[in-house]
């Protein structure tokens, strides 16, 4: 016998079952000897308020930002960087802050990484996914370790002057010593 979800579902339950918002086609198949008590049975279709559903949602969108753990700490700033092109030596002076004169100088003597490759090239665009640290100083424990600040690319979108690069972005961030 199919039976829809919406009228067996008892109202302690209601709310977690609209939570989980089944379509209206949602069916549950019963065997022919199962019966449902007649308190269970409800002719009233569930509805979720804007405010729950609201709350549901940042709930999802905050376990899927747990699942997203990729062992990095989570301590990262996440920021929109309004830039012209999305080379690497325009990326750099916007991420940490510097001039672009500055900023070049930085790529061209090897003080940044683009996923943990050393890189020359500040004709090169970023794409969603890249890492790029920038050198700051060795720590002072462990010469084997350098600080750095690393800024992920989460994404970016086209604007009518360039880009709006979504980052996560670390001040300092403890890398290997590649210098």
């Amino acid at each position: 016998r199919m039976l829809n979800i919406r009228r067996l579902v008892p109202s302690a339950c209601r709310l977690e079952a609209s939570l989980s918002r089944p379509s209206r086609s949602t069916t549950i198949i019963f065997p022919r000897s199962a019966t449902v008590p007649r308190d269970v049975v409800s002719t009233r279709p569930l509805s979720l308020s804007a405010t729950v559903w609201k709350k549901q949602k940042e709930i999802i969108d905050r376990d899927a930002e747990e699942e997203d753990d990729d062992g990095l700490p989570q301590d990262y700033k996440k920021k929109t960087l309004k830039v012209g092109s999305r080379r690497l030596d325009t990326f750099v002076a916007k991420s940490a802050g510097v001039p672009s004169s500055q900023a070049e100088k930085l790529v061209l003597s090897g003080r940044v990484r683009v996923n943990d490759e050393k890189t020359s090239k500040k004709a090169y665009n970023v794409q969603q996914g890249d890492a790029v640290d920038i050198w700051q100083e060795v720590c002072e424990d462990n010469a084997d370790f350098a600080y750095a600040i690393r800024t992920e690319v989460k994404s970016y979108d086209v604007t009518n002057t360039g880009y709006d690069i979504h980052v996560h972005s670390w001040k300092r961030f403890l890398v290997d010593n590649w210098r």
